[in-house]
């Protein structure tokens, strides 16, 4: 995945995270038919139409349980819709953009379990984490659901998820949002410096759209103080040949990462930067200065850098 893959795969990729953050919290998802849609109803204690919550009572018949277990026959969801006028993105209306609501339709629904640390909306936990009507979409689901009950029953689960990530021309992006999210999310509680070399690794991946690439940046800034000393040398190995690529949003992002390890007082890269990698990312560095405005210059940084 580059530069000029399409929106659609991005899109796929960013369900794939979300179906992979329902996964790892606690979810029961489940396929169904609609039975019916109900009339609109506004959420109570907010007297303004325009901004409350518009909910609708969805029934469905349960046709299977793709995973975790939960009633039979039918079932009844709450779709919502964003209000008109709103001073955050984020609400119960989330789970339920794009979707189509026509009876007889199939409907795929993530469910929070009780115990997930899932959102609040108005004193209200919320109970639907994700809802798709796309068909395309369902066999992706299905592949990243099969994939995540492989890694909880095996031991070795998470370099399955790495061999997964790695055939790039068989892994659909939806799949591939789903293992990135499961390695930072779930294999690095108990594997943090494999997990740690491995998502360095991925910064340079083709496999990563661009504008995900500084969310895995911050995961590897902010795991860095919990590895041990070889799996640091390693990391910064990594991040330092990532620096050089000719791709600026591979390089930006191993940039971000040196430059807040310098910060922390937590880098030493002087003993990777050979002569030839050295100017490249000299140069990358002035055109990342210039492309996110940086306002003070990171002495430590440029220090160790040669440039200052």
């Amino acid at each position: 995945m580059n530069a000029q893959n399409s929106q659609q795969d991005i899109e796929q990729f960013r369900l794939g995270q979300r179906v992979g953050d329902c996964l790892v919290k606690g979810c029961v998802a489940l396929l169904g038919t609609i039975a019916s849609v109900g009339a609109p109803r506004q959420e109570p204690g907010e007297p303004d139409p325009k901004r409350a919550v518009m909910y609708r009572d969805i029934k469905l018949t349960v046709t299977e349980w793709l995973h975790g277990k939960g009633e039979t026959g039918d079932v009844q969801v709450a779709a919502a819709s964003e209000p008109e006028f709103s001073k955050t993105g984020l609400g119960p209306w989330r789970a339920w953009d794009g979707v189509s609501l026509e009876p007889g339709a199939p409907l795929l629904v993530f469910r929070w379990t009780a115990a997930a640390p899932r959102p609040n909306w108005h004193g209200t936990w919320e109970d639907v984490a994700l809802a798709v009507s796309d068909r395309r979409r369902f066999d992706p689901i299905r592949q990243a659901i099969e994939q995540h009950h492989r890694f909880e029953r095996e031991p070795g689960a998470m370099w399955a998820a790495v061999r997964l990530f790695q055939e790039q021309t068989k892994a659909d992006p939806l799949v591939k949002g789903y293992v990135l999210t499961y390695l930072m999310n779930a294999a690095s509680v108990g594997h943090v410096d494999a997990t740690a070399k491995v998502l360095a690794a991925f910064l340079a991946d083709d496999g990563i759209p661009n504008e995900m690439r500084p969310q895995l940046a911050d995961w590897v800034a902010g795991s860095f103080y919990r590895l041990d000393e070889p799996t640091r040398k390693t990391v910064t190995e990594t991040l330092v040949a990532s620096a050089g690529a000719n791709d600026p949003p591979i390089a930006d992002a191993a940039l971000t990462v040196l430059v807040r390890l310098s910060d922390l007082d937590m880098l030493d890269m002087k003993a990777f930067l050979t002569p030839a990698l050295q100017p490249k990312i000299a140069t990358n560095y002035r055109g990342f200065k210039e492309r996110t405005k940086t306002a003070q210059s990171p002495a430590k940084f440029e220090s160790q850098l040669g440039v200052r």
